[in-house]
Order: C-alpha cells, then sequence, then structure tokens
C-alpha cells in the first residue's frame, strides 16, 4: 500500500512540473509522459530504499 501512496504522491508531482513548464514555454505539453516517469521512478526507489526501512522498523516493534 505503501508503493500505491507513492506513486500518487508522483503522479501529482508530474502534473505541478507539466504545469510549471506549460508556464515557461506557454505551449501545450503532454502530462502524462512526466507523471508516469515520476511513477515508475518513485514506485521502484520506495520498493529499494524504503521498504527495507519499514520492515527493520516492523522487527523492531518502532511505531512511528
Amino acid at each position: 500500500m505503501l508503493t500505491v501512496f507513492t506513486c500518487f504522491v508522483a503522479i501529482i508531482t508530474g502534473l505541478f512540473c507539466t504545469l510549471v513548464l506549460l508556464a515557461i514555454f506557454r505551449k501545450a505539453l503532454p502530462a502524462l509522459p512526466i507523471s508516469i516517469g515520476f511513477g515508475v521512478m518513485f514506485y521502484f526507489l520506495t520498493r529499494i530504499f524504503f521498504m527495507p526501512f519499514i520492515v527493520t522498523l516492523q522487527m523492531a516493534q518502532v511505531f512511528i
């Protein structure tokens, strides 16, 4: 479920980046490639770096 949430945040971040680029270049830009790129990147970064941290905290019974 954590990776789903981070992918959602990535899609919103991609939308924001598209809006910023729209303001800079003042022409229509596709929003989907940026959001997909961020989504894939956030998914793998979460799986590689954040999930082992969460598992370690679970094994030590540390709740945040």
